[in-house]
């Protein structure tokens, strides 16, 4: 069945957006059954009781339940915000990887790609987590932060968790040598900084270090940002069993 996002079960319908896809573009009808999620974990399958005022109102057959997963170290990115483009690229491709937790900063070589109000913009990233989350069926979406400064987000602290930062410089090290020392009996959460195009400047650079963060390597490849952290974040779910 195709995954449909109905954030409030309580309406019983579908907005705008999911019932024009629903009936104009899957030519779904009255009585077919669909799912429904409401993008923290739950889903429903459900009918279609009717398409009325260009909305699909369906009622709730059964809750689907899931094998409870194992539990597992919350994986979480701070990236310094990048051009919409690869921005919305970047934001697809970790939801359907299965990151939980997407932190957006702006450092001084990130400025420029703030383009737009920060609300809109938020509003575009979250439309793109619902695609995403639907086309890999991914019932539970990525909490998604608001865009923050880089000083500001670091002040998480985030304790109890493997702390990685890509970096170019000779301080990086290896990641299979920093993987072999961590499993994911021992870490909270894994968090997973990358910078900007064109790197964090020093002064950002020492900010990250004093942080606890570990400088890694992602080889001898200079990585787009988008790419380097698509990368670690797979690399992440592979080494941890995330």
């Amino acid at each position: 069945m195709e995954l449909y996002f109905c954030p409030d079960y309580t309406r019983r319908c579908l907005d705008w957006a999911e019932s024009h896809h629903c009936v104009h573009v899957m030519r779904h009808k009255i009585g077919d059954l669909i799912e429904v999620f409401d993008g923290k974990g739950s889903s429903w399958e459900a009918k279609i009781e009717k398409i009325e005022n260009h909305q699909v109102f369906v009622s709730l057959l059964r809750e689907i339940k899931e094998d409870s997963p194992s539990k597992k170290p919350l994986l979480v990115l701070i990236q310094s915000v990048l051009k919409n483009k690869a921005m919305h690229w970047l934001l697809q491709k970790v939801t359907e990887i299965g990151v939980d937790r997407i932190i957006p900063v702006i450092s001084k070589r990130s400025l420029s790609a703030v383009e737009e109000g920060q609300q809109l913009k938020e509003k575009k990233w979250n439309e793109i987590l619902i695609a995403a989350a639907k086309q890999s069926h991914r019932r539970k979406l990525p909490e998604l932060f608001k865009i923050s400064l880089l000083a500001d987000a670091l002040k998480e602290g985030f304790p109890s968790s493997l702390k990685l930062v890509a970096f170019l410089g000779k301080e990086a090290r290896s990641l299979k040598e920093v993987m072999q020392c961590y499993s994911s009996r021992n870490v909270s959460s894994v968090v997973i900084l990358i910078g900007p195009e064109g790197d964090f400047t020093g002064e950002e650079k020492n900010m990250v270090l004093n942080q606890g963060f570990i400088p890694v390597s992602l080889g001898n490849q200079v990585l787009r940002s988008e790419t380097a952290a698509l990368f670690l974040a797979s690399v992440m779910n592979y080494e941890l069993k995330l």
